[in-house]
């Protein structure tokens, strides 16, 4: 018989020939596909509880309070602020701002976070946590129920609040790891300069699904008109990799031609704040390099 594996989107095999490979089966058999990505990982369903941890897993952080439910939820990271917060997915889904990576420091434990490219700090008692630069190092192992206590050197247990994490000096709140379906979600950043290349307006950065389809907007800037814009993107229609998105804009007085938009923008398109878009709203728009505008 011939096994082959199933092509995924965004994905790639990973040590196995695409023409698959032959075999005689004389028992029962266990094969495991491998695929690698580029694209950061978000959530596409949950799957099942972890009974050990791997080093470099991906998995959902899930606080289990059962003495206040309000405590509960998965622990994902504001993209601005960098807190640790408490947060549920939706109908079962969730960006890469849930996601962590599970690394192996001699007998400790760290937790990355791919999205911000920071880690889970060492927790202060009753403190709100916020990502670091540098990671903590923790202790953890399994109660007798099946969730994890988990300790940091300090001596800090994982625990909550409403609304975030926090630690506190006595065990309290049991957790989860989870591992998930993952969905692949890529980075788009996107810069407004001049034509000497000096930033007119903040860089901004988004995190959108795979396969997404972007909008660029050119937000009026007074004494500037939109020049162009260029991309590393292959298809803004199609979101298939990490890319930036340049806006230029020029010295005028005067805001020049424009396009006037009658039909709505597709309805899976999303916003540089990963916003899904309806339709278009009204001010001046650049689409794909068009000059466009909603009254």
């Amino acid at each position: 018989m011939v096994i082959r594996a199933p092509k995924i989107d965004f994905f790639s095999l990973k040590d196995f020939p695409e023409e698959g490979i032959q075999l005689t089966p004389t028992d029962d058999m266990h094969r495991t596909i491998v695929y690698t990505t580029s694209a950061l990982l978000g959530v596409k369903a949950v799957a099942t509880p972890l009974k050990e941890l791997k080093d470099g897993q991906q998995v959902l952080i899930y606080d289990f309070s059962t003495k206040d439910p309000k405590r509960a939820g998965f622990r994902n990271v504001a993209s601005i602020s960098g807190r640790v917060l408490q947060g549920g997915l939706n109908n079962g889904k969730a960006s890469p701002q849930f996601v962590w990576k599970v690394q192996k420091k001699g007998s400790r434990w760290q937790f990355f976070h791919p999205a911000t490219g920071l880690f889970m700090p060492a927790l202060q008692e009753s403190q709100k946590v916020i990502v670091a630069k540098e990671a903590g190092q923790f202790s953890a192992s399994r109660n007798a129920d099946g969730t994890w206590k988990v300790q940091g050197t300090n001596g800090q247990y994982w625990d909550g609040v409403e609304g975030g994490m926090t630690g506190w000096h006595i065990y309290g709140h049991p957790y989860q790891f989870y591992t998930f379906v993952a969905a692949p979600y890529f980075r788009v950043t996107v810069r407004y300069v001049d034509t000497a290349g000096k930033s007119v307006l903040p860089t901004e950065q988004s995190i959108v699904p795979a396969g997404s389809e972007v909008t660029v907007v050119a937000p009026d800037i007074k004494d500037f008109k939109w020049k162009e814009t260029s991309s590393t993107l292959r298809d803004l229609n199609r979101i298939d990799a990490h890319g930036d998105i340049t806006v230029v804009y020029e010295k005028a007085t005067g805001i020049g031609s424009v396009t006037e938009v009658k039909s709505s923008l597709h309805s899976s398109t999303y916003d540089l704040q990963g916003r899904r878009v309806e339709a278009a709203r009204h001010g001046l728009f650049i689409v794909n390099g068009k000059k466009l505008l909603k009254p």
